[in-house]
């Protein structure tokens, strides 16, 4: 007798971009009046160790009504199409869709990004409306519903979606985090002086607590973490092992050449726009001869 089973692989680990979310949020903020919720191609890579990286996305025009769901199939091939002549190494990896849950139509819409080319791929739900007080963020991966050679059905498993940026990207992140303390909830862009006082006053903040988790440990009231160790051990032996005196001296030195190719350069912008200040002088008096040439 054949047993009911499912035809399940291991599940993969999601890591998506912040650009993504924030595309997503886009593309809900614009849906059109009346639509619940809307959905889009999730594209980047596929690692060898399961890890599938999501790093874009482009929203894919649908509809939903109470008998029927209808995807706009041309749309779609020509944005992934325009994405893959600027990333060719993206391709589509799953498709997202706005909400807190799966819906009645998620199987069918699951099994057109299938076949779209898309092998297993992944299912992201966004809670654009915020039913937990959070922007929850869920991913899934589907299996067959299998008894022999027979199909009875797709069923959804939860899967780990875990966030990873690139450094411009954290960038923005922390840019965008300081409009949480201010009074209108935006936050201006600084100079850059104070960006980099910025920056080194968050480096000192993490060199602190790096001490102090150094220190707890050393002391028996932290529980040490290998991983954390590892990390600590690495970030370490990058920096490069050279005296205080000569640090100082190759700084100086650094300093120096700098602030001569800062007088260098405004020497030069001096010397330029002396030299069309007097083409424009001799332009004139040139001009002026020539008038008094024909009048005579």
């Amino acid at each position: 007798m054949d047993a009911l089973h499912l035809n399940f692989t291991s599940a993969p680990k999601g890591k998506m971009h912040p650009v993504v979310v924030l595309s997503v949020i886009d593309h809900y903020m614009r849906r059109p009046e009346g639509q619940n919720r809307v959905i889009g191609a999730l594209l980047g890579t596929r690692g060898v160790n399961g890890v599938v990286e999501i790093r874009n996305s482009f929203p894919v025009p649908h509809s939903e009504t109470a008998d029927e769901v209808a995807v706009d199939m041309d749309f779609m091939a020509v944005q992934r199409e325009l994405h893959m002549e600027t990333f060719p190494e993206d391709d589509i990896v799953g498709w997202y869709a706005t909400g807190p849950e799966i819906t009645e139509y998620s199987i069918l819409l699951h099994e057109f990004f299938a076949s779209s080319g898309s092998r297993h791929p992944i299912h992201v739900t966004v809670d654009t409306t915020l039913s937990n007080g959070r922007l929850a963020i869920q991913g899934y991966v589907s299996s067959v519903l299998q008894m022999g050679s027979a199909s009875f059905g797709t069923q959804f498993h939860p899967i780990e979606v875990g966030m990873a940026s690139f450094e411009a990207e954290q960038i923005g992140l922390n840019l965008i985090s300081r409009g949480l303390y201010s009074a209108d909830g935006t936050t201006p862009l600084a100079e850059e002086m104070n960006n980099l006082e910025s920056s080194l006053a968050q480096l000192a903040d993490h060199l602190d607590e790096a001490a102090n988790y150094v220190d707890g440990v050393l002391a028996g009231s932290i529980q040490p973490d290998n991983k954390i160790g590892r990390f600590l051990l690495t970030a370490v032996s990058a920096v490069p092992q050279i005296e205080a005196d000569a640090f100082v001296d190759m700084l100086d030195s650094n300093i120096k050449d700098l602030l001569m190719v800062l007088y260098l350069s405004d020497l030069i912008r001096t010397q330029l726009h002396l030299s069309d200040r007097i083409d424009k002088v001799l332009a004139k008096h040139a001009r002026k001869e020539e008038s008094a040439t024909a009048s005579a």
